[in-house]
């Protein structure tokens, strides 16, 4: 009987073991990949520094950092994940709607719980490409909701609801 609780105390053991490894190095990979995008903003973005940074996935993806140009000037620069889309867009931050009117808009929609509000880049009718606001969050019955404006004039472009 002693043998069998060591043998699946041991099982036990080894499959934390695998699950932590496992998380380590997922934790490893992002924060390589952060650590391209946030080099990137820096050498190809003129940002000297990096206060935000966001890695967003839609149709393509982007990192998306905001900081400070060697002028002290916030700006948003989106980076291309694939070398082969078109290249890095830079805008100052000031040119766009603030994360606090952004969330203005989304708590006027009365979600139980915001997720998150961050930058990215979408195909919107045609558009090539166009800047916006992405605000992810849950309703009153737990289902998520995601809301994308437009970052220059905070209009709503397209929601996606109860999913």
């Amino acid at each position: 009987m002693k043998k069998w609780i060591w043998i699946i105390s041991l099982l036990i053991i080894l499959i934390i073991g695998y699950v932590i490894a496992s998380f380590m190095v997922g934790v490893k990979g992002h924060t390589k990949e952060e650590e391209k995008g946030i080099a990137l903003a820096k050498e190809k973005g003129g940002l000297e520094s990096v206060s935000e940074f966001y890695k967003f996935n839609g149709k393509k993806a982007y990192y998306v950092a905001i900081g400070k140009d060697s002028k002290g000037v916030k700006q948003v620069v989106w980076i291309p994940k694939k070398g082969d889309d078109p290249a890095i867009l830079k805008r100052k931050y000031s040119e766009g709607v603030t994360r606090s009117e952004i969330l203005e808009k989304a708590n006027s929609l009365n979600p139980a719980k915001i997720i998150s509000a961050k930058i990215g880049m979408i195909e919107f009718k045609g558009d090539k490409n166009r800047e916006i606001w992405e605000v992810v969050f849950k309703d009153d019955k737990g289902k998520l909701n995601y809301y994308y404006y437009d970052f220059f004039t905070g209009e709503m472009l397209r929601n996606y609801e109860n999913i």
